[in-house]
């Protein structure tokens, strides 16, 4: 059974398959394709024998959870609580959901299972998010197969500019087109269909029917919430798969097209705060990894592309990134 669920790999396409077995287990894949990644997982294996969550995972994760209920049960509707509610649910969907859903958190699934339902908490299908995020992206990084870059670029000319302002709107698009997908879809695992549905439609009651029934100008506050959530999310999102120099489409072997097709920025602190996706690049090749080994991890990986003269890009900070995801959009 695949890590991330059996209905992961009955909806995958056959070409996919070698790709995503290989980056979620330990046994080697032998495909010309794979061969370099096949020798640096065997190095990374070596160095790090565990690369499921530890302290840091599951004290993070509780101080979320309840600072989340504090704010959405116990604090009243204003600036603050929405404010700290966007901020809140995508440090939990980067920080906790994340890792769940990729099979880090635990080798036991049920605890990735249960982790991974903060994602359904704060919006986001976690049955839609196992299924598209890690065999459709993950496996197609920034090209042509990739739903998360043609979704977002269906347009090339002036991407640089209208970007910035539909990213205000990704999290109620998200709301909305996961409604409509799991109600309108079918999919092999039916009754996990069923269940992300049952998930989403107590969201919906939760977050917009009970706020709005018990004052319509609640509305204000859910989309403050929305507007950080969704500009936090995506902006961060978009300098890691968007810079200069990366190289969609490109032939290459499928490790190769990973690293160059993703960047890391900032350190330490930024991988604290938001659950290592700062560092891509090392996410990307070993999903199954907890976020807390990406800096040790990151060194590992940056030494064996540097060997093979694979390019690996590491931005110092967020503006030189920015700078750079920015001129990579003009077109």
């Amino acid at each position: 059974m695949h890590k991330g669920g059996q209905y992961i790999w009955d909806e995958m396409p056959e070409e996919n398959r070698k790709i995503l077995f290989s980056t979620y287990h330990k046994k080697k894949v032998d495909e010309p394709f794979l061969e370099d990644y096949e020798e640096l997982k065997e190095i990374v294996y070596k160095k790090f024998p565990r690369q499921t969550a530890g302290f840091q995972f599951y004290f993070k994760a509780i101080i979320l959870i309840f600072a989340t209920l504090y704010v959405d049960f116990w604090m009243e509707y204003g600036y603050v609580m929405a404010i700290m509610r966007g901020l809140l649910y995508a440090w939990v969907g980067f920080n906790i959901s994340h890792d769940a859903n990729h099979s880090a958190v635990s080798d036991d699934w049920r605890l990735n299972y249960i982790f991974g339902l903060t994602s359904d908490y704060v919006g986001i299908s976690s049955f839609l998010w196992r299924l598209h995020h890690n065999y459709e992206h993950h496996v197609n990084t920034n090209n042509d197969k990739d739903p998360d870059y043609v979704v977002i670029f269906p347009v090339k000319k002036y991407q640089n500019i209208w970007i910035w302002f539909l990213l205000p709107f990704l999290a109620v698009k998200d709301h909305i087109s996961q409604l409509y997908d799991l109600m309108f879809k079918r999919y092999k695992d039916e009754s996990g269909r069923r269940i992300g549905l049952f998930l989403m439609v107590l969201f919906w009651l939760r977050f917009y029917g009970f706020a709005l029934y018990n004052d319509i100008w609640n509305i204000r506050w859910i989309m403050i919430s929305n507007v950080i959530l969704g500009v936090y999310a995506g902006f961060f999102f978009l300098l890691s798969h968007f810079f200069e120099g990366n190289r969609p489409n490109g032939k290459t072997t499928w490790m190769r097209g990973q690293v160059e097709n993703s960047s890391n920025v900032g350190g330490r602190w930024l991988c604290f705060i938001n659950g290592g996706l700062n560092y891509q690049i090392e996410h990307h090749l070993f999903p199954r990894v907890c976020h807390t080994y990406y800096p040790e991890l990151a060194e590992v990986v940056r030494g064996y592309c540097e060997d093979r003269e694979i390019a690996y890009r590491h931005f110092g900070g967020i503006m030189e990134n920015f700078v750079s995801t920015f001129k990579s959009m003009i077109k």
